[in-house]
C-alpha cells in the first residue's frame, strides 16, 4: 500500500491552490473563532459536576443491567424502582475479599511482566513526522502471558475456571474504589507539589498532567493497556469456562462471539504504537474522568456484550452469527489499517505512496504553547480522504457488531454500545473544535477537502 518517493513535495492542497474552494467564511472571522475556541473551555463547571455525578452511576446501572436481568428493561427498572433498597440495588460489593485478592495478584503480575518480558522500542512522532521521543512496550507479550497463566493456573485448580467471570462486578467496585482514591492521592501530590496544581473542579474531572509517571511507569498508558485490555481478556476466557459449566454444549455463537472479541484485543496490543501515537496519548490529561473511563466505565462496556452472549439461554444461529463476527473482525482489522495508513504517512513526512497515488494532504502550521511555530500533515487521501474520523467509524462498527451478538436481549441489552456511540460523537465535536481552534483556516480548508467526518456520504 505504501511506497517511498523521492523528496518531500509540497503540501497537495493550501491556501494557494487553485482547486480548492474557497471558505465562505472570511479570514478575520476563522482568527476570531480561533481566539475564541482558545480561550474558553469545553466544557463549564456545571457540566463537570454533573459528570463526575453522572459517570459512576451510569457504569453501576449499565453493570447491574447486564448482568442481572441482561439488559431487559421492564426487570431492571422494577428492580430498581419496587424493591429495597431501590437504587442502591445498582451499587456493586465494594469489599469482596475475593476481587480484591484478584486485582492484587493481577495488577502485580502486570508489572512484573512490564519489567520483565522483552520490550519493543516506539517511536513517537509530532503531526508534522518529525521523531521526538521513543517509548518501550511490551504489551503484546504480556497479554499472551498472562492469558495463558490464567488458564494453567485454572487447569491445576489454583482456583476456579470462570473465577473472574463471577466477580466482575466485585472487582468493578473495587477499581472503583482504586478509581477514586488515585485521583484525590494526585490531586494531594499536586497541591504540595510544585510542577502542577489542581485549582477547581474542571481540573479534578479533566486533569493537569499528560504523562503522570510512578517508578518511571507511565500510569496513564499502563492502566489502559494492562489493567484495562488484561482484565477484558481474562473476563471473555473465564466466560467461556464459565459457558462450558453451565451448557452441555458450548453453543457456536459464545465460541464466534469469544473469538472476535479476543481478536479485537490482541490487535489493540499487536498496535500499541499506533495508541501511543494517538490523540488519547498526546493531549488528553490524567484526571478523574480518564481515570474513571479506563479503569471502570471501559472494562465494563467492553465486556457486556459478551457477558449477555453467555448468559444468553437463546443465541442467534450459527451462520449469523458467524457473518456478524466476520463484520466485527472485519472492522478491527480496517480501524488499524486505517489508523497505520496515517501514521506511515507521517512517519515518512508526506513521502509515500497512498492507495498507489500521491497523497493530499495540507501543512498546518500552529503555535505551540511555547510560542514555537510548529506544523502538522493533514491527509486527505486514502481512508483520511473519505471520512476525517474513519479509525473512529471502524471500532463504532466492531462494537456494533458485538452487541448484535446478543441479538435482542432487552432494552437495556444494547445500552453499553449506544453510550460508546455517544462518546464517540463527543468526542468527534471536541476533536473538530480542538483542530479548529489549532489550524484556524487551514482546518476549514481540511474540512473543505474531506467533508464527512464519520461515514462518507451520511455524516
Amino acid at each position: 500500500m505504501y511506497n517511498r518517493v523521492g523528496s518531500l513535495r509540497r503540501s497537495s492542497y493550501s491556501s494557494s491552490t487553485n482547486s480548492l474552494r474557497r471558505s465562505s467564511v472570511s479570514s478575520r472571522d476563522i482568527h476570531a473563532i480561533q481566539a475564541a475556541l482558545l480561550r474558553q473551555r469545553p466544557v463549564s463547571n456545571h457540566t463537570v459536576i454533573v459528570l463526575i455525578v453522572l459517570l459512576p452511576w451510569l457504569t453501576y446501572f449499565i453493570l447491574y443491567s447486564i448482568h442481572t436481568y441482561q439488559g431487559v428493561f421492564w426487570e431492571t427498572i422494577s428492580s430498581l424502582l419496587f424493591r429495597w433498597p431501590f437504587g442502591l440495588r445498582l451499587l456493586p460489593p465494594f469489599f469482596d475479599a475475593i476481587a480484591w485478592k484478584i486485582l492484587l495478584v493481577f495488577i502485580s503480575v502486570q508489572l512484573l511482566l512490564y519489567e520483565v518480558l522483552p520490550r519493543d522500542r516506539i517511536t513517537i512522532l509530532s503531526g508534522g513526522g518529525a521523531e521526538s521521543t521513543y517509548k518501550e512496550t511490551n504489551g503484546l507479550a504480556s497479554l499472551i502471558v498472562i492469558s495463558l497463566a490464567y488458564v494453567m493456573g485454572a487447569t491445576l485448580k489454583l482456583y476456579r475456571h470462570d473465577l473472574i467471570y463471577l466477580h466482575f462486578a466485585g472487582i468493578i467496585g473495587c477499581l472503583s474504589v482504586i478509581a477514586i482514591a488515585s485521583t484525590f492521592l494526585l490531586c494531594v501530590k499536586y497541591r504540595f507539589g510544585e510542577a502542577h496544581n489542581v485549582e477547581n473542579v474542571y481540573d479534578f474531572f479533566f486533569g493537569v498532567e499528560q504523562e503522570p509517571k510512578i517508578i518511571e511507569i507511565e500510569i496513564k498508558h499502563f492502566i489502559r493497556s494492562r489493567i484495562t485490555m488484561g482484565l477484558y481478556a481474562l473476563f471473555i476466557i473465564s466466560s467461556l469456562y464459565y459457558s462450558n459449566t453451565t451448557s452441555r454444549i458450548m453453543h457456536p455463537t459464545v465460541l464466534l462471539t469469544a473469538s472476535s472479541h479476543f481478536f479485537y484485543i490482541l490487535c489493540w496490543q499487536w498496535c500499541e504504537d499506533v495508541h501511543l501515537n494517538g490523540i488519547d496519548e498526546k493531549v488528553t490529561n490524567f484526571g478523574f474522568g480518564r481515570i474513571w473511563l479506563d479503569l471502570v466505565l471501559y472494562p465494563v462496556i467492553y465486556t457486556s456484550p459478551a457477558a449477555i452472549v453467555v448468559m444468553e439461554k437463546r443465541h442467534i444461529g450459527p451462520i449469523i452469527a458467524a457473518i456478524i463476527s466476520l463484520v466485527a473482525l472485519i472492522s478491527t482489522v480496517f480501524m488499524y489499517v486505517a489508523a497505520r495508513q496515517r501514521l506511515n504517512f507521517r512517519a515518512h513526512r508526506g513521502n509515500v505512496k497512498v492507495g498507489g497515488h500521491d497523497p493530499y494532504f495540507i501543512m498546518a502550521k500552529y503555535r505551540s504553547e511555547g510560542g514555537d511555530t510548529s506544523a502538522n500533515l493533514l491527509l486527505g487521501s486514502g481512508y483520511w480522504g473519505a471520512a476525517r474520523h474513519p479509525s473512529y467509524a471502524f471500532d463504532i462498527g466492531a462494537h456494533a457488531a458485538f452487541s448484535m451478538l446478543g441479538g435482542w436481549s432487552g432494552l437495556f441489552g444494547h445500552g453499553p454500545f449506544i453510550v460508546l456511540l455517544l462518546y464517540y460523537l463527543i468526542r468527534i465535536s471536541f476533536d473538530e473544535q480542538r483542530c479548529l481552534a489549532k489550524y484556524g483556516s487551514t482546518w476549514c480548508q481540511h474540512c473543505d477537502r474531506v467533508q464527512y467526518k464519520l461515514i462518507p456520504g451520511i455524516y
